[in-house]
């Protein structure tokens, strides 16, 4: 049994022989602590500096917190340490004082009461225990205020997202005599950088003092749980998600890998290109984004297949001229749904659409609101991502469009909050407006997907009228795994 074993066994008997198995002695809920494989693998490995990369909810939190507490009760017991102030420090790093302060409350719920000296809730946040431990909480948000007294054990939480020079601040408080210069990363990835770059050297023989671990929830090309994933996170769940999300989200969040350009929002663009369907297949639903001072309104109507059967991008013009020119356009195409931008000028707009189409005789047309905030955008691109992984979407030929969505960029603040915009000076009309409109067929098609084989793109002009399975005037069509795939071109 290694020495860490032995204290954890010694850990948990204490924490249950408190008040219960369940209730510390303040009064809080205690956390029932059994390390799973990937966590025991971590907490007995010998080296300094580690890195763990692991899927989402393998307990990285948890587990690095605890191994920083564990090692931070024996090295105080250690006699040259009466000559350090404070006798072990640890210094935990998180991107924002959100993320950091969910870090806190867990530690302090791994530490029975009896054993805190004191605690201070200023910036940063210290806490420390009656063994001569302090622990202090950071955020990564301002680099340079990570400049320390000597670190006993460093851990950077959720490092994706913390910029390389805090690591770089940080670091050489680690080297101070009498210390014990361990430095643990932990994050799900999130792009490459100098996260993976610190993996890498993990992976290095040469590299003794370091160790990593890339821990997916699947093997590779399987739907098998990986030795070192959480036993604890629901299978079924996992699996649904991979229907649910986008397959770049999917992989980096769940199959833990290191993704180039994860900023990129829609892939292969061009491969999405195609005429316009000569039998649009009905209810046609067009989404409208209306342009501000510096921006452009865009119709962008599309059929129930997620075929853009019209697009139209109008100057900067007059509201009346607008709504006027989407009359026509709604007449023009058939359009029976639309879905309306409400945000700012939005309300008005709306309601002096479903005014002019009464007065123009197009009563039975629809108008729905499309509330616009950071959420309601969030989901709605990410439905749009989806049907462009999913080969589910086509577009018409238009380079102005073609750009955008090409150039649509996805980020994430510190805190871990997804965020979609246009690159800085660029626009963003036709990619929501066809959110907008995926926002009320989306459904449909994930009933229906249509996806094309390697070779063919042009989603536009498929006669296909035969059963399932017979051969058609351009290829024969089979069901597998409920997507229609097109099996030969003859």
């Amino acid at each position: 049994m290694t020495q860490l074993a032995r204290r954890l066994g010694e850990v948990e008997r204490t924490l249950a022989g408190l008040s219960g198995p369940s209730v510390s002695a303040s009064g809080r809920e205690q956390i029932a602590f059994t390390p799973h494989a990937g966590q025991r693998a971590f907490l007995d490995s010998p080296q300094r500096r580690r890195v763990v990369c692991a899927h989402r909810r393998w307990g990285k939190d948890f587990v690095t917190l605890f191994d920083a507490l564990t090692r931070a009760r024996e090295w105080a017991k250690e006699p040259h340490r009466d000559n350090l102030e404070p006798k072990v420090a640890v210094q935990i790093v998180y991107p924002d004082f959100g993320l950091a302060r969910a870090a806190w409350q867990l530690l302090r719920r791994l530490i029975p009461a009896w054993e805190i000296a004191g605690q201070w809730e200023s910036v940063p946040q210290r806490l420390t225990l009656r063994s001569g431990v302090e622990f202090e909480l950071r955020s990564a948000d301002t680099p340079s205020k990570l400049v320390a007294r000597g670190t006993d054990y460093l851990l950077i939480g959720e490092a994706a997202r913390v910029a390389e020079e805090a690591l770089q601040v940080a670091l050489p408080g680690l080297a101070s005599p009498g210390r014990a210069g361990y430095c643990t990363i932990q994050s799900t990835p999130f792009g490459g950088g100098w996260l993976e770059q610190l993996y890498e050297r993990g992976q290095d023989s040469e590299e003794t003092d370091w160790a990593s671990w890339q821990i997916p929830f699947f093997l590779p090309g399987t739907h098998e749980r990986h030795a070192l994933a959480s036993p604890l996170v629901d299978m079924e769940e996992v699996v649904r998600q991979e229907r649910e999300l986008s397959a770049d989200r999917f992989s980096q969040e769940w199959l833990c890998q290191f993704l180039a350009g994860v900023g990129v929002v829609f892939s292969d663009v061009g491969q999405r290109i195609a005429d316009a369907p000569a039998n649009p297949k009905r209810p046609i639903v067009c989404g409208v984004d209306w342009g501000k001072r510096q921006d452009h309104s865009v119709f962008s109507a599309f059929d129930s297949l997620g075929r853009q059967v019209a697009v139209r991008r109008m100057g900067r013009q007059a509201y009346p001229a607008q709504i006027a020119a989407l009359c026509s356009f709604v007449a023009e195409h058939k359009v029976e749904t639309l879905i309306v931008e409400e945000t700012g000028v939005g309300d008005p707009l709306k309601d002096a659409l479903e005014q002019a189409l009464f007065e123009n005789g197009q009563r039975k047309v629809k108008v729905e609101g499309f509330t616009t905030s950071q959420a309601s955008k969030r989901a709605a691109i990410n439905r749009l991502q989806v049907a462009f992984e999913g080969k589910q979407i086509a577009l018409l030929p238009d380079p102005t469009q073609q750009r955008e969505f090409e150039t649509f960029q996805r980020s994430e603040t510190a805190g871990g909050t997804e965020m979609f915009a246009a690159p800085s000076g660029g626009h963003d009309d036709f990619v929501l407006s066809a959110s907008f409109a995926f926002s009320q067929i989306a459904a449909g098609i994930a009933r229906r997907p249509l996806l094309l084989s390697s070779s063919v793109h042009n989603l536009g002009n498929l006669p296909y009228t035969g059963a399932v399975g017979e051969p058609s005037g351009f290829g024969v069509v089979k069901v597998r795994g409920g997507r229609f795939d097109i099996l030969s071109n003859d």
